[in-house]
C-alpha cells in the first residue's frame, strides 16, 4: 500500500488496515461539522484523535530508511549544531508557512 508523501493543510489523513485491502483519506470537508467548533474544541478534538492512535504508533518500529534519516540528522546536528532552530525559530517558519 502506498501513502501520499504529503497532505494539504486541511486535511485529516486516516488510514485503517484491514488485512491490508483497506484504506482511505478523509478530507476535513468530509466532517463539515467540524468547522463549526470553537478551538478548544478543535484542538480538543485533536488530542482525542492524536491519543487514539498513539498506542499503535508506539508498537510500530521505524524502518530502516527512517533510521537512517535520524541517524543522519543527528550526525549533522553534532558536526555543526548551529543548523538547529530553536522552537520559536521552528513556529515562527510554520506560521509563515501557513498564510
Amino acid at each position: 500500500m502506498r501513502y501520499p508523501e504529503t497532505f494539504n493543510s486541511l486535511q485529516i489523513a486516516i488510514y485503517w488496515e484491514a488485512a491490508g485491502k483497506y484504506s482511505a483519506l478523509m478530507k476535513l470537508a468530509d466532517f463539515p461539522g467540524v468547522h463549526e467548533l470553537s478551538v478548544q474544541e478543535k484542538l480538543q478534538l485533536m488530542d482525542e484523535l492524536w491519543f487514539s492512535v498513539a498506542p499503535e504508533l508506539e508498537l510500530r518500529a521505524a524502518s530502516d530508511e527512517e533510521k537512517s534519516k535520524l541517524d543522519a540528522r543527528w550526525t549533522e546536528f553534532i558536526k555543526n549544531p548551529a543548523s538547529a532552530v530553536t522552537l520559536e525559530q521552528f513556529q515562527e517558519k510554520m506560521r509563515k508557512h501557513r498564510r
